[in-house]
């Protein structure tokens, strides 16, 4: 997740620095985190659907990493933290975010410690 995600933030982020002439990332630090989140989600959710997992386990998954972000805009329009935890590190972010994940699993721990064998589509036996 954090591989493929970090090259499409890159991508993104590039692009988006080239069409309007300024970092995105200071330009505009709440529509950033959303971005980053958005791009760290997708690789893991096309993984996940490749892998066998069910939609609902899969957004659960995906709406941790924009529950993060949500988080911490609440907290800075709150004057809870500073603004600038809105421009942390990816990397930072990154952990946030797989922190957020790991507690949604936690609710599921028989799915994600389960044999993964078991997400794959029983096959019809032959007669």
């Amino acid at each position: 997740m954090c591989v493929a995600g970090n090259i499409l933030i890159l991508l993104v982020f590039s692009v988006a620095a080239a069409l309007i002439g300024t970092p995105i990332r200071q330009q505009f630090p709440e529509l950033s985190l959303f971005l980053i989140a958005f791009n760290l989600t997708l690789p893991m959710v096309v993984w996940m659907r490749f892998r066998g997992m069910e939609w609902r386990p899969t957004l659960e998954m995906a709406g941790s990493a924009f529950a993060v972000v949500i988080l911490l805009i609440g907290l800075v329009w709150l004057n809870l933290v500073s603004s600038s935890i809105l421009q942390m590190k990816v990397g930072s972010f990154c952990g946030l975010v797989c922190a957020g994940m790991f507690a949604v699993m936690l609710f599921r721990l028989n799915l994600y410690t389960s044999n993964h064998g078991s997400h794959q589509h029983p096959t019809q036996a032959t007669s």
